[in-house]
């Protein structure tokens, strides 16, 4: 679980055609400053994390790290 320290808009990738290793459905959510949301950090870069969703499975990439903070257990 993770929440966000400020309102954001990202882009979720939901569907993606690895054969053809291109991305084919995607969907944009706005999280509000203060949600919670069931996504675990799956990359790091840095400043710069991937978070998987668990309500879609979907994927946003380049989320900055500074804008939400892990949930304890």
């Amino acid at each position: 679980m993770i929440k966000f320290k400020e309102s954001i808009e990202l882009t979720i990738v939901t569907d993606f055609d690895e054969e053809m290793d291109n991305i084919t459905g995607e969907e944009t959510e706005v999280f509000k400053a203060g949600e919670v949301v069931d996504a675990d950090v799956v990359s790091e870069d840095g400043k710069y994390v991937d978070l998987q969703f668990g309500f879609n499975g979907g994927v946003a990439f380049g989320v900055q790290r500074k804008s939400f903070e892990v949930m304890p257990d």
